[in-house]
């Protein structure tokens, strides 16, 4: 049975997110459910990320961008760029410079040889704001409560924050 919802980008691409993790579910109705809302999902993410793909003079801009703070890091013992670890952000990285103000003035120079990809970089940066943050009617399969079942050992099939969040989302409905 479905149900829309009011849904921006950011909740669509959690929601997501939560059910690619419940993608082992052996439960024919919670694995339906799951797989129905999670191909419809998908079609708002393809479209968001068809929508912010990034001109070539963004590229061009970032391409050397980045080359420039490679040039302008600080080298290892084997000529490399130092980096670390960004405080707060998994997996992301930054460059030590081995002299930040020099790298300020060639990063202005650089914006002023690739002044059509900065502006386009910022109005990419406000479309992909804007889209986020629209709202959108998702028509999400729900399945009833008194559906899900314990399996042979007495387990809940998903995790009481999981139940939690599919509730609140609308995913699964009580009786």
């Amino acid at each position: 049975m479905p149900k829309n919802v009011e849904l921006d980008l950011k909740r669509i691409d959690m929601l997501f997110n939560l059910l690619t993790s419940l993608g082992s579910i052996q439960q024919a109705k919670l694995s339906y459910a799951i797989a129905k809302n999670k191909n419809h999902l998908k079609t708002f993410l393809e479209a968001y990320q068809e929508a912010i793909k990034p001109p070539q003079t963004v590229l061009d801009f970032e391409k050397a961008r980045q080359k420039l703070l490679e040039e302008s890091a600080e080298k290892d013992s084997k000529g490399k760029p130092k980096k670390v670890p960004v405080p707060g952000r998994t997996g992301v990285w930054q460059y030590i410079l081995a002299n930040e103000e020099d790298y300020q003035d060639a990063l202005e120079a650089l914006k002023l040889e690739h002044e059509q990809g900065v502006h386009d970089l910022e109005e990419l940066e406000a479309k992909q704001k804007q889209l986020l943050e629209e709202m959108e009617t998702v028509s999400l399969h729900q399945i009833k409560y008194s559906d899900l079942k314990e399996d042979a050992q007495g387990n809940f099939p998903i995790s009481s924050s999981q139940l939690s969040d599919l509730l609140d989302i609308g995913i699964i409905v009580e009786d």
